[in-house]
Parts: structure tokens; sequence; C-alpha cells
């Protein structure tokens, strides 16, 4: 099963980019097309993938199907009617025996991976510095327009690229949950002049969110907290930035690029004592 399966399961909204079928904001859920892992899925918000029966039967981004279902579901979907698979209850049984074992092992593989993802993003925001007359704070200053204060934003002078293993400095902002736990990390990789690197030689994402994003969020800006509190999230952590000298009595949180994430963030609103959230639109889609 390939990309006509995966648009069936996911929506059509999937777009095609370098051999690869991306889904969802800034393409965060991606479908390899060509190499060795075609077929496979990946979500780089949830650090979860596999391939289309490990989706049938994720909760997450698929169906939510058991294994007996999961196998009938996508016999349909690959053309094959349910009715004419005959699967012995031994089969039946050691297969799951055998996926609920592969399933546990990979789930401890991905809390490993996790767990090592959180511990980068807490490498690059502890190793980091503040943005006060750095080239981040010229970038959002000179280059963004944005002014007010820049405290929650930090500067790094050697954020690796995962794809070109080259080193580049960069702006680094924090994304907590409801328990104040340090859990992602947003890097965006800076030019020679101060501006936003350009993608050229291999590098291809400026912006790269580390860590898990599901639940986070990054705290701009801290309003007034006496009396209605107002809470406002961006996409972005520009975009939130834009916001502060117009709003500066609102609490301002920025999503990590992906607005969807805000239905994770529930826990404001007892934070807060709200119920009413404004969302604030990302213009910058690079």
């Amino acid at each position: 099963m390939g990309e006509d399966f995966y648009r069936l399961v996911l929506g059509d909204e999937g777009k095609r980019s370098g051999g690869q079928l991306r889904f969802g904001q800034k393409g965060s859920f991606s479908v390899a097309l060509t190499g060795s892992h075609a077929g496979s899925w990946h979500s780089f918000e949830t650090d979860e993938g596999g391939y289309p029966l490990q989706l049938l039967i994720n909760s997450t981004h698929g169906w939510g199907l058991s294994f007996k279902d999961a196998l009938e579901e996508g016999a349909r979907l690959a053309g094959v009617s349910p009715d004419k698979i005959v699967i012995p209850e031994k089969v039946l049984q050691r297969d799951s025996e055998k996926f609920a074992a592969k399933h546990s092992a990979a789930q401890k593989s991905d809390a490993e991976k996790i767990q090592a993802c959180i511990a980068a993003v807490r490498y690059y925001w502890r190793s980091a510095q503040p943005i006060t007359g750095t080239p981040g704070e010229k970038y959002l200053r000179e280059f963004r327009h944005i002014s007010g204060d820049f405290s929650t934003f930090r500067y790094h002078p050697r954020i690796k690229d995962p794809e070109t293993k080259k080193y580049y400095p960069g702006i680094v902002v924090a994304a907590a949950n409801e328990h104040h736990e340090l859990r992602a990390t947003q890097t965006i990789l800076l030019g020679p002049d101060g501006n936003k690197a350009k993608a050229d030689n291999g590098l291809t994402v400026i912006k790269r969110s580390r860590g898990v994003v599901k639940g986070a969020a990054v705290l701009i800006h801290k309003g007034q907290t006496e009396g209605q509190q107002q809470v406002v999230i961006a996409e972005g952590p520009e975009t939130a930035a834009s916001l502060i000298t117009t709003l500066p009595d609102a609490h301002i949180y920025a999503t990590l690029g992906n607005i969807s994430n805000a239905k994770e963030l529930h826990w404001l609103s007892s934070k807060h004592g709200t119920k009413q959230f404004y969302f604030a639109a990302d213009n910058d889609y690079s």
C-alpha cells in the first residue's frame, strides 16, 4: 500500500515534496515514497512511525483499530473483500501475540527515542545564552521589525542541522507542559548577516522543532495575573512576539508551528482562569 492508502486514511490534503508525501501543518507527518523505507510513515510531532498496519492501529494519527480489525480494514483498502480473508484462530492468536510483543518493544524503543530527543532539547536550551546583543536579537528587531521584551528567547552559536551535519547560529525557544517540564524546543537558523538562513546547499529545514510538542507551549510573554486574564495562542514564536507591544496585558503563547496542538493545551484554561482563547494566524510559512 502506498500513496493512495495514506490519502484515504489521512485525507487528500497531502502534498508531494522531494520523494515524500507530507500531511499536516508544516508537513509534520511524512510518508516515504521512495528508497529503502518507501511506504513507511513518521510523525515529527509525536515521534511515532511505522508502516500502513501500524497507522491503522495508531490512535493518535490513524484509526485506533485492533490488530484483527486493522488486518481486515487493510485488506479492504487494498481492494480485497474481508469476507475472502480466512485467518485460522491459532494463526490470528499467534500473530496477535507476536505483534503485541513487537509493538511493546517498539513502544519501549520509541520511549527511549523520546528521552533522547528531550535530552537534546535540554542541551540546546541550557547551553544557549540570553538573546540581548546577539545576532538573534538583530534578526527579531531589524529583519522582523519586532519590538518588546525578548527575555523568553535565547541565542545559540552552534546548532547542528541533522541533514547537512553543519552548524549554524540561531534562536532557541522552549516549550513546557502543564507540569512545567521542558518538553520541546524550536530553533531558527540564522545566516551570516543575521537574517534567517536560506534554504540552499542541502539545508532544507530552517525552523526545527525537537522533543515532544504535543501538549506543550512556549510562553512568549507573561501578561497580567489579576482580574480577567487573556490568553493568545500563535503558531510561531515570531508571530507571538509581534503581539507583545499590542497586547501587553495578555499571556502570549506559541505552539511551535502547529496550531492543531492548541487542542492539547486545555491546561492553560485552568492556569489562567479563562475558557476563551484567541488565536493569531502565522503568516511566516518558510
